[in-house]
């Protein structure tokens, strides 16, 4: 009978360091298939950040154009604090970036995530409300369109949160680094 080696004696619930380096490696390391994680990351929030000031301003702008005061309805005001949210989320994970801490940037993403659950959740309520409108025909059209658009939103929001772990792995690199040099 032959005696086992370390690799069949190790429990298999047990985690060992190269366990740990095989989940390290399935973080993401780029995004949309070609930019380091770090550069999409930035490139997402600045361009986000741009998009909430253009639409602020360019709603500011379009409702003081016209001759008759617009009534503000519930909807409006919904939109307009759901977009200093975000924006005050957005400016919290640039700086959470910049400052590469996971610890500053993780609070933010978690936000930013439920955001876009609840801009899901919106946004399906706005189509049905809107059939009334705009007719029963348009809906299936919406619906694939608002899929689409979800598609492309969650999957830029899961890169931003995933770039909680990529911190925190850097983070942890840096105190490994430090511990050996001292």
């Amino acid at each position: 009978m032959s005696t086992p080696t370390n690799n069949q004696t190790n429990n298999s619930n047990v985690s060992t360091s190269a366990d740990k380096a095989d989940q390290v490696d399935e973080l993401p390391t780029t995004c949309c298939c070609c930019f380091p994680i770090r550069l999409g990351v930035f490139v997402l929030i600045i361009l986000s950040l741009a998009q909430l000031i253009y639409a602020l301003v360019s709603d500011v702008i379009l409702r003081t154009d016209q001759s008759k005061p617009r009534t503000r309805y519930p909807n409006d005001i919904v939109g307009y604090i759901f977009t200093g949210i975000n924006f005050l989320v957005y400016f919290g994970l640039l700086i959470g970036a910049i400052k590469r801490d996971s610890k500053t940037y993780r609070p933010f993403a978690q936000v930013n995530l439920a955001l876009f659950w609840v801009s899901v959740v919106l946004s399906i309520i706005g189509v049905f409300m809107s059939v009334s409108e705009f007719g029963a025909g348009a809906l299936p059209v919406a619906l694939v369109m608002l899929v689409f658009i979800w598609l492309i939103a969650g999957y830029f929001t899961w890169i931003l949160y995933k770039y909680t772990d990529v911190l925190a792995k850097e983070e942890k690199g840096r105190e490994l680094k430090s511990m050996e040099q001292a």
